[in-house]
């Protein structure tokens, strides 16, 4: 298993900085370098391109598009339950590392049926039927 860490323009923010330290203190010296630290500019399918699971623990959240956009490419999710999430995110309780750890050991032994059951969905707001959008605009006459 890779660890994938994407962060924002942490290399010029000391909050940022301290906050991969942090992550790194917690995780086990064994594993270390199967960390990769993906910052702020990266193409989208760069990173879909490297990850199996998104895990979002965030302590507050008010939707977590990175959780639609995931589940609409056909990637497991598993996220905090701080908020409303879509049919298919696998949640657990906020802060309790207990449940986050049997989220993802339930994902390891049942990767492909929770995979077969996430890409039988349509996702409203995903990222495609936002692409696609965005490509109607643009191939109208007269826009720039």
């Amino acid at each position: 298993m890779k660890l994938v860490l994407s962060l924002l323009d942490f290399k010029d923010d000391l909050i940022g900085q301290s906050y991969v330290i942090e992550i790194l203190k917690v995780v086990p010296q064994s594993v270390i370098d199967d960390i990769e630290i993906i910052e702020d500019g990266v193409e989208p399918e760069i990173f879909r391109n490297k990850i199996d699971v998104l895990l979002r623990p965030n302590y507050s959240d008010s939707f977590g598009l990175s959780v639609i956009e995931c589940l609409s490419e056909g990637i497991p999710v598993i996220a905090s339950d701080v908020c409303m999430r879509p049919k298919g995110c696998r949640t657990f309780s906020n802060r309790n590392e207990l449940e986050l750890e049997n989220e993802l050991r339930y994902m390891m032994n049942h990767y492909k049926d929770i995979y077969n059951e996430i890409n039988s969905y349509t996702y409203k707001g995903s990222l495609k039927e936002t692409l696609k959008i965005y490509e109607n605009i643009m191939n109208r006459k007269g826009v720039i």
